[in-house]
């Protein structure tokens, strides 16, 4: 934008979440571990396209868990990518917020494979949880991550580079809590509504740049 509108006085402002009720501690869902949750929306191709791509990292980790929740129109693709594979599950539709943020505490790591994304609220979402993230290097993505810190993103069809990461923090539990840890913090610090409102209010009442 500020390549073709070098006049124009832009900024940038980040998808804000309410940390309600994402830090609060409660119950969680009776599932095989090691877990790798996935929770996205079906409904966008180009979104589903990763998706489909990341059922090879799945073929190739048969001692991990895959737990699958959305919907939308191009599920049937999804659970054709996937068939055959008694790692995976489809647990359909979560509701909001009380299921979703039960799927998130239940699993181990959260997987955003997607192959189109902007800034992501699951991701978020997942963060506040205290759940490293592993995910496509899309949009806006590796801006929601500290790469290393907080998780990894990586290229969509590097399935090597997707078992690694994903390997990685399954041997490795102290990584694994403290980039949960680090995730939660990050995601409080950055892009909680308490942060990002007051922000917002500076953009849109600042004095335009001469």
């Amino acid at each position: 934008v500020r390549k073709r509108f070098p006049g124009k006085q832009t900024s940038v402002f980040y998808q804000g979440i309410d940390p309600e009720p994402w830090l609060a501690e409660g119950p969680v869902y009776p599932i095989a571990h090691p877990a790798i949750g996935i929770l996205q929306d079906n409904n966008i191709l180009p979104k589903v396209m990763g998706l489909l791509r990341f059922s090879e990292v799945a073929r190739e980790m048969q001692n991990v868990n895959f737990y699958i929740a959305g919907g939308g129109r191009y599920t049937a693709l999804v659970k054709d990518a996937f068939s055959g594979l008694r790692n995976v599950r489809f647990v359909g539709r979560l509701s909001f917020p009380e299921e979703v943020c039960r799927f998130y505490r239940s699993c181990d790591i959260y997987v955003l494979a997607s192959g189109l994304d902007c800034c992501p609220t699951t991701l978020l979402e997942a963060c506040m949880c205290g759940r490293p993230v592993v995910a496509s290097n899309v949009g806006g993505v590796p801006e929601l991550i500290l790469e290393g810190r907080t998780g990894w993103t990586v290229p969509n069809g590097k399935t090597d580079l997707w078992i690694e990461r994903i390997a990685t923090l399954l041997k490795d539990k102290d990584l694994l809590r403290s980039m949960g840890d680090g995730a939660r913090k990050f995601a409080l610090e950055n892009f909680s509504w308490s942060v990002q409102a007051p922000r917002l209010i500076s953009i849109l009442t600042s004095e335009p740049s001469s």
